[in-house]
C-alpha cells in the first residue's frame, strides 16, 4: 500500500512507521528534540498533528514507564465542534478568562486520571465548587471533555466556577510527581466554525466567526502551558497552535515574549525541504509503488513520476519537482496530496506499461494543476473568517468577483495601478506610487497568492518572489504591494481565474512562460515580450466591451434597438436596464437602499471595464450626478463645475479623460435650438420646446472644448442614428 497519507488524522497507535517518516529540518527537530520546546505553530496543512503524533511515539518509545502518556486511547486530544449560547461568548471574550478556564479544565483533566486520585481527599476537595466537584468524578477523556461538560450546561455558571476555582485546582496539580506528557491537537478547531443555541430550543445553528474567541482560545492554552511548565518541569503539554493566532498576541498577553521565545517552535519547510520529504517518501516506498524502483535515491521524481522534465509552450523546460512546488501552497500536505495523487493516477494505471514520457507528462501536468486549483479555493475559503469584520461581506464572493475581471495571469505596474484607481478613484492621478489605499491586489500579495518579479543588481538578473503563506497578512485593508515591472498569479490561482472567467463567458489569456520556479529566470528580452504580451491583452480583453449611456426615459426604445444590434454584431453591451449589467453590492440590509451617489459611481466603475463608450444625447437632461468617486473629473475645471454635470455626463467626462473611444450622437435639433438659443444671449431663463433644462445647451457646448478623441454625430430620426452606429461599430468577424 502507498505511503503517502495527506490527512495526519488517519494516523494511529498501529503506525509504527510514524516517526521514521519524519523529515527533521531545523524547525522540526528542535521540536522533536527540545526538552522545553512543547508548542508548534503553523498555518494550517503544515503537519502540527502528524509531528505532535510523531513525537508522543518517539517519546513513548524512547522512555520507560514512568511518563504517563495522555490522553490514554488516542496520540492525541482532539475537539468536537462546541455549540455556544450568548451567554457564552460574552464570557469567552476575555482573554484573561480563558487562561484560567484552560488551568482550571487541564487540572481536572490530570486529577480525574486514577493514577491522581489519593490527591481528591476530602480536605482537599471542600474548598471546591460543587459542579467542579462532580467534574473531578466523571470519566474524562480529554481536556476537551471537560472544556465541553462545561459549555453543555448552556451558561456561564460552570465556566464560571472553573474560572474562579483555577487557582485551587491548580494547587492540587503542583502535587503531582509522576512525568506527564500531555498532547492536545487543533484548539482552533472548536470554533473554526461558531454554532451558538436557537433560543428556546434543543437545536444549534451556524453562526458568525468570533476572530477574538479563535485567537483568545488558542494563545491562552500557550499561556496555561507556560504556566503549568514553570511550576513544574514534568508537567508537559505539547499542543499545535494556529500561526494566525500569534498576529498580535503582543498586544494581548504581557506574556507573549517569553512563550513564543520558550515554548513555541514556528514550523517552515524551504524549497530544499519539500523537496528532500518528496524524496525521502519515495525512498521509502515498496519496490511495487514506483516506476522506476532502481531510480529511488538517484531520480526520486522520475521514479515515481516515469518523467524529470516538464516541456512547456513557451519552449522552456523545467524540472518536475520545480514544477510541483511552484504549483503547492509550500506545504507538506499539498507535497503529500500530489504524492498520493501522482501514485495513483501513474503507478496504479493499468495502461502504466505502454505509456510514453509525453503521456505521462500530460497525466502529471493536469492532476498537479487539479490539486493546486482545489488546494487554493480552500485556502481562499477558510481565510473568510479573517478578512473582514463586517457580516454583510463575503471575502470568497469578493475576491471571485475580482478575479472574473482579470484576463491573464500577469500583470504589468500599469494595470496595476489602473485596478487600484477603479477600486478607489480617490484621485484623478493613476500614478500614485505612495497612495496608501488598498486594492484587490494588495490583498493577493498578502495572502501568498501574488508574487512579483524585480530586477536584482546583486545577481544581475531577474528574481521573482512570492510570500509563503506562513507570512500571510490576513488584513484586506492592508496596503503592502512592492511596487515591480511585472506581476504574476499563483498558477493555482491563475487556474481559479480562468475558470471564474469561463463561467461568465469570457475570454481568458494565460502566459505560458514560466514565472515562479526557483530554477528559471527571466531575462530582459523575456521580460519584454512579457510586457507586450500584458499590453495585446489589455487590450483585447475590453475591444468588444461598449458602453451604452443615455437618458432612459425618453430613449428607451432606442436603447433597446441599439444594444441588439451590437450584440447580434459581437459587442458585449452594457446598458443599466439589461440583465447583464453588474449590480451594485447588496447592503445587507434589505431595509437600506443605496444612495443614489453609490449607483452614480457604480455606473461609472462598469464604464470603465469598456473600451468603448457611445453617448446618445438628446432634449433631456436626466439625473444629476450625486456621486463623489468621479467629483474630481468635474470640480477640477471652473468652467464645468457650475452646470452640476448629468450622470450621463459624467460618464463621458470620464471615458474621455482616461482615453476611452468615444463616440457621441447628438440629436439634431437640440444643436438647432442651442444656436437659437446662444443668438438670444444663452439666458439661464430660456425657455425651450426642444429641452427640458438649460443645462442641456451647456453640457452640449463642451463636446468639442475637452480634447481630442470625441467622434461627434448629428442624427435626425432612428435610421440616421443606426445607420452611423453600424459605420461606427461593423459587425466582427470571429
Amino acid at each position: 500500500m502507498c505511503i503517502w497519507k495527506v490527512m495526519a488524522d488517519s494516523f494511529d497507535f498501529d503506525d509504527t512507521e510514524i516517526t521514521q517518516l519524519v523529515y527533521q529540518n531545523y524547525p522540526v527537530k528542535r521540536f522533536m528534540d527540545a526538552k522545553q520546546s512543547m508548542g508548534i505553530s503553523a498555518c494550517k496543512g503544515m503537519g502540527k498533528t502528524f509531528l505532535l503524533k510523531a513525537k508522543r511515539m518517539r517519546l513513548q518509545k524512547e522512555n520507560d514507564s514512568s511518563i504517563l502518556f495522555l490522553p490514554k486511547n488516542q496520540l492525541v486530544d482532539a475537539p468536537a465542534p462546541c455549540v455556544l449560547d450568548q451567554t457564552h461568548i460574552s464570557f469567552l471574550k476575555s482573554y484573561n478568562n480563558w487562561v484560567a478556564l484552560w488551568i482550571g479544565c487541564i487540572s481536572i483533566y490530570l486529577l480525574s486520571q486514577d493514577e491522581f486520585s489519593s490527591l481528591l481527599t476530602e480536605e482537599n476537595v471542600r474548598v471546591l465548587s460543587e459542579t467542579v466537584r462532580n467534574l473531578l468524578k466523571t470519566p474524562n477523556n480529554g481536556v476537551y471533555s471537560v472544556l465541553g461538560q462545561a459549555i453543555a450546561l448552556h451558561s456561564q455558571k460552570m465556566l464560571r466556577d472553573i474560572v474562579q476555582n483555577a487557582n485551587l485546582l491548580f494547587a492540587l496539580v503542583q502535587n503531582i510527581n509522576r512525568p506527564i506528557a500531555l498532547f492536545v491537537d487543533k484548539l482552533e478547531e472548536p470554533f473554526d466554525r461558531s454554532y451558538y443555541r436557537i433560543p428556546g430550543s434543543t437545536l444549534a445553528a451556524e453562526g458568525r466567526f468570533n476572530a477574538s474567541i479563535w485567537a483568545y482560545a488558542q494563545l491562552a492554552f500557550a499561556e496555561a502551558v507556560y504556566v503549568f511548565y514553570s511550576a513544574r518541569h514534568h508537567l508537559k503539554i505539547f499542543f499545535g497552535i494556529r500561526q494566525e493566532a500569534l498576529a498580535g498576541a503582543e498586544g494581548i498577553t504581557s506574556q507573549f515574549t517569553k512563550i513564543k521565545s520558550g515554548l513555541i517552535v514556528k514550523l517552515e519547510y524551504s524549497f530544499s525541504d519539500l523537496r528532500k520529504m518528496f524524496a525521502q517518501y519515495v525512498e521509502r516506498e515498496k519496490s511495487d509503488n514506483l516506476l522506476y524502483p532502481d531510480l529511488a535515491k538517484k531520480d526520486p521524481v522520475k521514479a515515481l513520476c516515469g518523467i524529470s522534465v516538464v516541456h512547456h509552450r513557451s519552449g522552456m523546460d523545467e524540472q518536475m519537482w520545480a514544477y510541483i512546488y511552484r504549483h503547492s501552497l509550500q506545504r507538506p500536505r499539498d507535497i503529500m496530496e500530489m504524492g498520493q495523487t501522482l501514485y495513483e493516477n501513474l503507478v496504479c494505471d493499468p495502461e502504466k506499461e505502454s505509456r510514453d514520457e509525453l503521456s505521462r507528462m500530460r497525466i502529471c501536468r493536469h492532476w498537479v494543476n487539479e490539486i493546486s486549483t482545489r488546494e487554493c479555493r480552500e485556502y481562499i475559503a477558510g481565510l473568510n473568517p479573517f478578512m473582514t469584520d463586517d457580516e454583510n461581506i463575503d471575502f470568497v464572493e469578493d475576491v471571485n468577483l475580482f478575479l472574473e475581471s482579470l484576463p491573464t495571469n500577469v500583470y504589468t505596474d500599469q494595470t496595476v495601478l489602473s485596478y487600484c484607481h477603479k477600486s478607489n478613484c480617490s484621485t484623478s492621478s493613476i500614478s500614485c506610487p505612495k497612495c496608501p489605499n488598498h486594492h484587490w491586489f494588495s490583498t493577493l500579495y498578502n495572502i501568498g497568492l501574488l508574487g512579483y518579479i524585480y530586477w536584482s543588481d546583486a545577481d544581475r538578473q531577474y528574481k521573482n518572489h512570492i510570500k509563503p503563506i506562513g507570512d500571510s497578512i490576513f488584513a484586506i485593508k492592508k496596503q503592502t504591494l512592492p511596487r515591480a515591472e511585472l506581476y504574476y498569479a499563483h498558477p493555482g490561482l491563475g487556474n481559479i481565474i480562468q475558470q471564474q472567467r469561463e463561467r461568465a463567458l469570457l475570454a481568458y489569456f494565460p502566459s505560458y512562460f514560466v514565472i515562479n520556479s526557483s530554477e528559471v529566470f527571466a531575462n530582459k528580452e523575456q521580460i519584454k515580450r512579457l510586457k507586450h504580451f500584458c499590453a495585446a491583452v489589455d487590450g483585447n480583453e475590453n475591444e468588444r466591451n461598449v458602453f451604452l449611456s443615455s437618458t432612459g426615459f425618453d430613449l428607451s426604445e432606442t436603447r433597446r434597438e441599439i444594444s441588439n444590434y451590437l450584440k447580434a454584431a459581437g459587442y458585449r453591451v452594457f446598458a443599466y436596464e439589461d440583465d447583464n449589467f453588474p449590480p451594485l453590492k447588496a447592503t445587507g440590509d434589505p431595509n437600506q437602499l443605496h444612495h443614489q451617489g453609490e449607483t452614480h459611481d457604480h455606473c461609472i466603475n462598469v464604464m470603465l471595464s469598456c473600451k468603448h463608450l457611445i453617448y446618445i444625447f438628446a432634449g433631456r437632461f436626466g439625473g444629476q450626478y450625486f456621486g463623489n468617486e468621479f467629483e474630481s473629473y468635474y470640480k477640477e475645471r471652473s468652467d464645468i463645475i457650475k452646470i452640476c454635470p448629468s450622470i450621463s455626463f459624467m460618464e463621458y467626462l470620464v471615458a474621455n479623460k482616461l482615453g476611452k473611444s468615444v463616440s457621441v450622437y447628438v440629436y439634431e435639433k437640440v444643436e438647432d435650438a442651442r444656436g437659437e438659443w446662444t443668438k438670444n444671449g444663452s439666458p439661464n431663463d430660456y425657455k425651450s420646446r426642444v429641452v427640458d433644462d438649460i443645462r442641456v445647451f451647456k453640457q452640449l457646448g463642451y463636446f468639442n472644448s475637452l480634447g481630442n478623441g470625441t467622434w461627434l454625430n448629428k442624427y435626425y430620426d432612428y435610421s440616421s442614428l443606426a445607420n452611423a452606429i453600424k459605420k461606427r461599430f461593423p459587425t466582427i468577424q470571429n
